[in-house]
């Protein structure tokens, strides 16, 4: 049975379990229970629908093959619908009425560390599904928080040394204006002046959150001399950033450098000849021949009728990491799988990946390429894929950074 738009916002609206019983005998065992806390909200769809599908493909997929240790994984979800306040509440029942051994999941940064600041008052494992945060593995990292998704730091990084290859000096950026913008700027600003130090920014415009304004930006790109832009909005902000470029010819002769711009969900704002050449961070997955990640690809086109994006691959990973997890744990104890943290590696789509100890995140990493365009779109080119490890934050700086390692 197809699962449309409708049935999975109200299954996390509901709370309802993402579970799957693939027998009889399997469904009698007492199922491993997890918390799964998302902000499934409209103005996100082109994120959370996808990411929700991994989640259950995996699942699905966990309980077809014997479940875990012969019992069947069960998800609860809850939509916090973008508050941070519900969010809070939500762990607080899932962990103390629902029971569950281990929570996961959000996609905002603000809202994932407050349930991470929840995880360690509540004394239980959280991981993180999509929220890029830096905070949340430096500043704010306690022993119960751990992070899937690559971070603003590690992405922010891989950019900045291609970029650093641009014969241009004179940079603006141009981001939305909540943390993860203000963050993506700040490390992109680092890293390229460190390894380019002649390079000159000459202005930071942050564009309010789903409501960037074309003629504005327009008309604050006039009054820079600027030979480049590092751009970090996504989705709807994105089409604004592009009309500036393509209806106002604010890109003539301009190099871009744009992050998540390559990511599927990004793409289609992205119908420009405009882009041509762009410097980007995406997912080209039609390209990648990994059998593994082919597998993934061929299961959820089969299993949704349409074809996955980053977020789609992230919940499927999160679920996989988790089943892992709890494979290596000899019980479903907090304390437990939080030894069983430790030195931990998992098999992904993309491979095997870990997480590193000293700050709990995970080596997910980056495709790093160019745009072209062709057929009326916009598609990567020339790609590399960048292994989060080589872009984890220094030792050092974690110890400076994280205030239980110092």
């Amino acid at each position: 049975m197809p699962l449309t738009r409708r049935k999975l916002l109200q299954m996390a609206t509901l709370g309802a379990s993402g579970s799957f019983f693939p027998n009889l005998v399997q469904a009698r065992e007492k199922p491993i229970v997890i918390g799964e806390i998302n902000s499934y909200v409209d103005t996100l769809d082109d994120i959370n629908i996808p990411y929700r599908r991994g989640l259950l493909l995996a699942t699905e997929q966990v309980n077809d093959n014997g479940g875990i240790h012969g019992r069947p994984l069960k998800v609860i979800s809850k939509n916090d619908r973008g508050r941070e306040e519900d969010a809070l509440h939500l762990a607080e029942h899932l962990v103390k009425e629902e029971k569950v051994s281990l929570l996961c999941g959000s996609v905002f940064s603000n809202i994932a560390l407050g349930l991470g600041r929840k995880a360690q008052e509540l004394e239980i494992p959280y991981i993180v599904g999509l929220a890029m945060s830096d905070s949340l593995t430096l500043e704010e990292g306690n022993a119960y928080t751990y992070r899937l998704n690559s971070s603003t730091y590690m992405q922010t990084h891989t950019l900045a040394l291609e970029a650093a290859k641009l014969p241009v000096n004179r940079w603006v950026c141009v981001a939305p204006d909540y943390e993860y913008g203000y963050s993506a700027v700040a490390n992109f600003k680092q890293f390229l002046s460190k390894k380019r130090p002649d390079v000159e920014f000459q202005d930071d415009l942050f564009m309010p959150l789903f409501g960037a304004n074309a003629d504005l930006l327009e008309n604050r790109l006039k009054n820079t001399s600027f030979e480049a832009v590092f751009n970090a909005t996504f989705a709807k902000d994105l089409k604004a950033f592009v009309d500036v470029g393509q209806n106002k010819g604010g890109f003539d002769g301009k190099l871009v450098t744009s992050m998540l711009a390559g990511q599927p969900e990004n793409l289609k704002y992205l119908n420009s000849h405009i882009c041509e050449g762009w410097l980007v961070s995406g997912y080209p997955w039609q390209q990648i021949v990994l059998s593994s990640h082919v597998k993934f690809i061929e299961a959820y086109q089969r299993r949704f009728d349409e074809d996955p994006n980053m977020p789609a691959l992230i919940g499927y990973i999160l679920i996989g990491a988790i089943q892992a997890l709890f494979k290596k744990a000899p019980d479903t104890q907090p304390a437990t799988l939080l030894s069983a943290l430790r030195h931990f590696y998992f098999d992904s789509p993309l491979g095997t990946l870990q997480i590193r100890d000293l700050d709990h995140q995970v080596n997910l990493g980056s495709f790093v390429g160019r745009l072209t365009f062709n057929d009326k779109k916009n598609e990567m080119v020339n790609w590399f894929y960048a292994d989060g490890s080589d872009h984890w934050p220094p030792v050092k700086e974690v110890i400076n950074r994280r205030p239980d390692r110092g």
